[in-house]
């Protein structure tokens, strides 16, 4: 492997290390996002509409209060027929936007029930979706008492009314207890779902802090890893070998861990080196002989001279120098 694919290859694990980092934390924010968008688009609209429908409720019971207690004096006062139509009114009005209401709360509870993405979730809109069934069923039980009363009313049989109003107020008392239940219920769940979003929150910042400092120490590790072992440490050798061989030491021992350029110059460091001790091998030989051939040509009675081609001397013996006078 080249030295520029190890270094590429460095490259692209810090990167694949800032990509986990990224992709968990891409991953653990969607997470966090979905459970926010929950609680907006369905658990507080849930709230919203249930209180709505408690509010109307409550104005629909003190609407046919008054309209009963008008009902009392309708024989005693002139504008009396007034009120109480103007409160038959208000509660029929009331009636028919409950009844829309209650329409709106189950397609809300439906839509949470088909989003819901953990069974404790599922579990729970459900219980909310059955809840709203039952009170239903009940605040139409409980309109047609009271339309019941206000037809008693209007064929003046008061005796009648009176007696059907403990049913009707069990009735209101049975249907603002429900409400209050469900709102509850829903409240709490909402509050369980925001301190999921929380306990989310602060598992993705601890994660996040592992993760990060898990891949800066991986990324050094192995950065100094192969920094060190395939570039720092063999070329810090081969430096050391010329020095060497610069100061006349052949001792020093250059290895090849690798087939790399570097690799490469290592092996060419070892034939240098090999090369260099052959030639001064050889050196020292030749000057072996020629201390050898000089012993013997200083001690020689003979002549013995050396010179080029142009007769250019450039060696005379002890012998010749005394018998001809040339030094």
């Amino acid at each position: 492997m080249r030295v520029v694919t190890k270094i590429f290859a460095l490259v692209g694990f810090c990167l694949a290390l800032l990509a986990v980092v990224s992709g968990v934390t891409i991953w653990q924010i969607n997470k966090i996002s979905v459970e926010i968008g929950g609680i907006v688009e369905r658990d507080i609209p849930l709230t919203d509409a249930l209180t709505q429908i408690t509010i109307h409720q409550l104005e629909q019971a003190v609407n046919f209060e008054r309209a009963f207690r008008t009902a009392e004096l309708l024989n005693g006062q002139s504008g009396a027929w007034d009120e109480y139509d103007k409160a038959v009114w208000a509660f029929e009005d009331l009636t028919d936007k409950i009844e829309v209401e209650i329409g709106e709360v189950k397609v809300i509870a439906r839509r949470a029930l088909d989003a819901a993405v953990t069974e404790e979730r599922r579990q729970e809109y459900q219980s909310v979706l059955t809840m709203l069934g039952k009170l239903d069923t009940e605040h139409k039980d409980y309109e047609q008492l009271s339309r019941k009363n206000f037809n008693l009313i209007a064929a003046g049989k008061l005796e009648q009314a009176f007696a059907l109003l403990p049913r009707i107020e069990a009735e209101e008392e049975d249907l603002d207890q429900q409400l209050e239940k469900m709102l509850l219920q829903v409240e709490n769940f909402t509050e369980r779902a925001m301190k999921t979003v929380k306990e989310d929150e602060l598992f993705t910042l601890k994660l996040l802090v592992a993760l990060t400092d898990i891949a800066l120490i991986a990324g050094t590790v192995v950065a100094v890893f192969m920094l060190r072992r395939s570039i720092s440490r063999p070329l810090n050798e081969i430096v050391a070998g010329l020095e060497a061989l610069s100061a006349g030491d052949m001792s020093v021992e250059v290895k090849v861990y690798s087939d790399d350029e570097i690799g490469a110059v290592a092996k060419a460091y070892a034939v240098f080196k090999s090369t260099l001790i052959k030639l001064k091998s050889r050196e020292a030989a030749l000057r072996e002989s020629e201390q050898r051939f000089k012993d013997i040509a200083e001690v020689s009675s003979d002549w013995i001279w050396e010179c080029d081609e142009n007769l250019r001397f450039s060696y005379l013996s002890e012998r010749f120098t005394q018998v001809t006078g040339v030094p």
